[in-house]
């Protein structure tokens, strides 16, 4: 210790290694809490930034989907102008039957087209047929006509036969003429005067006229048959016309209703005129795809706000 005098001080203040190990515990740790917190330090600021800019983010969404949901219904009332989606729906099934009632009109258009008379070509070319223009009445009139000839006929034919007949007869009797005596009886009728036997009748030849009668009443039979069958065809014609007719008035009378519902009845519009409902009905079907489309638009435009709300 002696030799070591310089080292005395050294000696003397030499600190106290139990409690420098004590002192070195607590300074590790200290050093390891200052260390955790400084790492829970940092993660929390790093939490605190990553929240603050989920906020932001958040902030900057939901103005964004705000504004989204302003230009929406912005867009969704310039489009439906003032209509709600139930306004729209209901005037599109208004504009459904309005359709359906203007294809009906074409419909009874062309169904009354078919109905209405129409004239032949050949007649249009080559003149009117008076034959198959007349009615069933002036028909019946001709074949009673006919048949009041016919009966006519009949008789001067009857006529005939008779005359022929007898002319047979004088013929037959030609030869017993002669055998007659004046104040005997005659052996046929009994009769005393024979004025035939110095003046026979004369012979009505009428064979031909016969011939020419019995051609004459088959000839009319013929055209008693013919228009016969003319008169069946033309009261089957004027059934068939007077059902087409009614018919007709019925499908007029349908056309001018449908008309006055449509509030389409005009000075121009005719049931004659298919061209002209046909173009309206193009009209009136592209203003039903309109509003088919519109309702679309209205119900995207709806479902896009309902999801940006939520």
């Amino acid at each position: 210790l002696e030799a070591h005098t310089t080292d005395k001080p050294l000696l003397e203040n030499f600190p106290d290694l139990q409690r420098l190990n004590e002192l070195r515990v607590t300074l590790a740790e200290f050093e390891a809490k200052k260390k955790a917190l400084e790492k829970w330090s940092k993660s929390t600021s790093t939490a605190l930034e990553k929240t603050k800019n989920n906020s932001e983010n958040k902030n900057e969404k939901i103005k964004k989907l705000n504004q989204l949901l302003v230009d929406l219904k912005k867009e969704l009332e310039e489009l439906a102008q003032g209509k709600s989606r139930t306004d729209i729906e209901e005037l599109q099934a208004e504009q459904h039957e309005r359709v359906k009632a203007f294809q009906e009109l074409v419909s009874l258009s062309v169904a009354s087209d078919s109905l209405s008379p129409k004239k032949s070509f050949f007649f249009g070319l080559f003149g009117n047929n008076n034959s198959a223009n007349r009615n069933a009445e002036e028909l019946e009139a001709e074949l009673e006509a006919l048949n009041q000839q016919q009966l006519q006929e009949e008789n001067i034919r009857l006529a005939l036969e008779r005359s022929v007949s007898n002319d047979a007869l004088l013929a037959r009797m030609q030869q017993d003429r002669g055998h007659l005596v004046d104040g005997k009886p005659c052996p046929l009728c009994g009769s005393a005067n024979h004025p035939y036997s110095t003046r026979p009748p004369a012979p009505a030849n009428a064979k031909q006229a016969l011939l020419d009668q019995r051609l004459k009443i088959k000839r009319l039979n013929l055209k008693l048959s013919e228009l016969s069958e003319q008169v069946k065809l033309a009261r089957r014609n004027t059934e068939k016309s007077h059902a087409r007719a009614k018919q007709l008035e019925q499908i007029t009378m349908r056309w001018l209703a449908l008309c006055n519902q449509l509030n389409t009845s005009s000075a121009d519009l005719d049931i004659n005129k298919t061209g002209l409902m046909k173009r309206l009905l193009r009209t009136e079907s592209t203003d039903l795809k309109n509003i088919g489309i519109l309702l679309t638009k209205v119900k995207g435009i709806e479902k896009r706000i309902t999801k940006t709300s939520l």
